[in-house]
């Protein structure tokens, strides 16, 4: 209890300080009994090493100096724990100081630590240099305080007044004390004021005292419990149950007075813990019977157990024992039929009849070993990258239902259902792990098995299917395309990410039509040569990757090429130019070649002069008529290709057949 009682000091701390602050709380607290005055220094202004008191008596005009040193934390450790006395241990826990040397710097150092711990205790707050008691005074009179604090070189940071009435008066009585007993607990809680800044509300917690049925008075908290709005009440666990307890609640001011008994409640504790659950149910099915045991429980007040039955792991459940089970003899015979399978849960039951909870499930049957015949006429619907199984069921009367397995081709098989399906039940959806699908393009190997009410299983029948791949492969990182030395053109890429990667498809455009597929390579080759190609025609090249669904990828960027011949056409042979009455024919035998473009004819007045060119655009035909042309002039004809070469032949002079 004292130990509770320290940690709900070591909350406060972190609780009542702020709530303080947050309401402007007074630097003093100020008490008065009939023989003495006391101050309580709660929240001094930053950088305070200490404090001087003055004091204005009835009659006087002035105030007189009543400390002759500031008054100062104690910082020896040993008079420390001489002015604590027995506050020592929950002082030492509450601040969590290993030793003397630490209670004295968290105490100087920690102001909220230590403003809350003088509260609770006037021997902290004389430690702390907090507490100053006036004991020169006359009962009824009313004298005028001054504090200074001042700093380390003594000057005053601030300072504050208060007047004080030489009487001794208890705190305001808790209201509404009420309690709530529970199992060996008892929840005491009350009413009181909230706190408004009231310079006269100086009650700071509370006490709470309690008779048992002996009539032994007793305080339930060995530590003040510390005044909060939001929290007025405390649990007192140190009670046993069917006891009866009376309690009430006195609150206590700033210098350890309490206010007179608030009204009295009386609680009796009760016993609510049912025991824990039986665990490690097991059944052993004999000829005609199952034996069902489980773990013995070790609670001391434990009675005995109820058994239960049903026919399904979800069903009804119902006591199966006309009288209770002892506690000593954890399991229960239960004479059943062949055939179905049997459910059994246990409870433990306490002294004053407090049930435990169901403990887990456990089947059982009586003995058989024979396993039903497999399932038959299985199919396999593939619905995306889902499977529906369907199959015929056995005729064995004793089915329970069936077990589905799967497995990849490079693994073993799995357990897809942890309970066998229903009976009834003569289709499975498999929807993948965490219903993503099936991987696509796998084989998978499905396997159904039977399963009787004795969890025999028969042999599986198993199905193959292999899932389609609707999904493309990643393209090839990318695509060149060039003339190589033989004048075709050459493509090159680099190979596409995916792992299914079958086939490369090439592609090539003319114009404005659509991309055409010339080549398809293996998926190990990355080159391809275009022999067929058209000289001096632009083309624009692409590459795709295909999957082993032939699922094809989207196509690579476009790169641009126009092929060109390396290799110039043969010059025009048998060349004759015949003047005639309107002007020169020239004819000449037609160049076979597949990129030829055309011929170009070039005239000269001699046969070495400077020739002109006749025509605009290549000539198709095999002659040429020269209107301006004559007799004498000297002609050249060229073979031109697409790609530009040009191979002239000789010149020939423009006479008749006869002529000389």
């Amino acid at each position: 209890m004292k130990r509770l009682n320290i940690i709900f000091i070591v909350v406060m701390l972190g609780i009542y300080l702020p709530i303080l602050a947050q309401q402007k709380a007074l630097p003093i607290y100020t008490a008065a009994t009939n023989s003495a005055a006391c101050i309580i220094v709660v929240n001094a202004p930053s950088g305070t090493e200490g404090f001087n008191v003055y004091r204005e008596a009835p009659g006087e005009s002035d105030f007189t100096l009543l400390t002759k040193n500031p008054i100062v934390p104690f910082i020896d450790p040993g008079i420390v724990k001489t002015i604590l006395k027995d506050d020592y241990e929950w002082v030492k826990k509450s601040l969590r100081a290993n030793d003397d040397f630490e209670i004295v710097r968290r105490l100087q150092s920690d102001a909220g630590t230590s403003a809350v711990l003088s509260l609770a205790s006037l021997n902290v707050a004389r430690a702390a240099g907090r507490l100053f008691i006036d004991n020169k005074v006359k009962q009824n009179d009313t004298y005028k305080y001054k504090v200074d604090f001042i700093d380390f070189d003594g000057n005053v940071l601030s300072s504050v007044q208060r007047n004080i009435k030489i009487s001794d008066t208890q705190p305001p009585i808790p209201d509404s004390v009420r309690c709530d007993p529970g199992d060996t607990k008892v929840k005491i809680s009350w009413d009181f004021p909230p706190y408004k800044g009231d310079k006269d509300d100086i009650t700071v917690g509370f006490n709470i005292y309690r008779n048992s049925e002996k009539g032994e008075l007793q305080k339930v908290n060995k530590v003040l419990i510390l005044r909060q709005e939001d929290i007025k009440f405390r649990t007192d666990i140190s009670v046993q149950n069917n006891v009866s307890y009376t309690y009430f609640v006195k609150s206590v001011d700033c210098i350890g007075r309490e206010s007179a008994p608030s009204n009295k409640v009386s609680a009796i504790p009760i016993d609510l813990t049912p025991p824990k659950y039986p665990e490690g149910l097991d059944a052993l099915g004999e000829q005609g019977r199952i034996l069902v045991s489980w773990k013995m429980n070790l609670e001391l007040d434990l009675s005995h157990y109820d058994i239960y039955k049903s026919m399904e792991v979800l069903g009804t459940y119902a006591r199966i024992n006309k009288i209770p089970i002892p506690a000593d003899q954890p399991f229960y015979y239960d004479t059943v039929y062949t055939g179905p399978t049997y459910y059994y849960k246990v409870k433990a039951v306490d002294m004053v009849g407090n049930e435990s909870e169901f403990s887990n499930s456990i089947s059982g049957q009586p003995a058989d070993t024979i396993p039903p015949a497999p399932p038959s006429n299985i199919t396999a619907i593939i619905e995306d990258q889902f499977v529906r199984l369907k199959w015929k069921a056995p005729t064995d009367l004793d089915l329970q239902g069936y077990y589905i397995y799967s497995r990849r081709s490079d693994q073993k098989f799995l357990r897809l259902v942890s309970l066998p399906l229903p009976s009834d039940s003569l289709e499975y959806f498999d929807t993948g792990y965490n219903q993503e699908g099936l991987w696509q393009g796998q084989t998978y190997y499905y396997g159904i098995s039977a399963v009787d009410n004795y969890f025999n299983e028969s042999e599986m029948s198993i199905m193959k299917i292999i899932i389609p791949d609707n999904d493309p492969p990643e393209p090839p990182v990318s695509s060149y395309a060039s003339l190589n030395d033989n004048g075709y053109v050459e493509v090159t890429w680099q190979p596409s990410m995916s792992i299914d990667v079958a086939n490369y498809r090439i592609f090539r455009t003319e114009s404005s039509k659509e991309p055409m597929r010339i080549i398809e390579t293996a998926d190990s080759v990355y080159k391809a040569i275009d022999s067929t190609a058209k000289y001096g025609v632009s083309y624009g090249y692409q590459v795709a990757a295909v999957d082993n669904f032939r699922n094809e990828s989207i196509k690579t960027k476009k790169v641009t090429v126009v092929p060109s011949d390396l290799t110039p056409p043969p010059a025009p042979e048998s060349v004759s130019a015949i003047p005639i009455a309107l002007g020169v024919r020239i004819s000449w035998d037609p160049v076979a070649v597949n990129d030829l473009l055309g011929y170009n004819i070039y005239i000269a007045e001699v046969p070495n002069g400077i020739p002109t060119k006749l025509n605009n655009e290549p000539v198709k035909m095999t002659e040429y008529f020269d209107p301006t042309g004559k007799e004498g002039m000297y002609y050249t004809v060229s073979a031109l290709d697409t790609s530009l070469h040009e191979s002239k032949s000789q010149a020939i002079e423009a006479r008749t057949k006869h002529g000389k």
